[in-house]
């Protein structure tokens, strides 16, 4: 992220599924407090993640908005237009380093 402040990219996209809006928001405040960048100089955009529809919403916002440590998304989007059923869903599994714990099939 220290690198992000010497583009002209101001746009952050985040989700909770991907297992880093904490550390996001750790190092926003950071870039905050040392005046490199203002929230409002930002678009961050979220999501609501398959298992956080409907009344589940209003919470999970509520928990990106802390993690993020900011007050507001400019876009909140709803990860997948698929419903999974009303039960939690951990993060994906990292390693240390940051990287998916689990190889991720792509179709190339």
């Amino acid at each position: 992220m220290s690198s992000f402040a010497n583009t002209e990219l101001f746009q952050i996209d985040c989700a909770p599924v991907y297992g880093n809006e904490k550390e996001i928001g750790d190092a926003l405040q950071q870039l905050f407090a040392e005046g490199v960048v203002k929230r409002e100089e930002l678009f961050i955009t979220s999501k609501v993640f398959n298992n956080m529809h409907k009344e589940r919403v209003r919470a999970s916002v509520e928990k990106t908005l802390s993690d993020l440590r900011v007050e507001y998304l400019d876009l909140l989007l709803v990860h997948w237009p698929i419903m999974f059923r009303d039960e939690a869903m951990p993060a994906p599994a990292r390693n240390k380093d940051g990287t998916p714990a689990a190889e991720v099939p792509l179709l190339l």
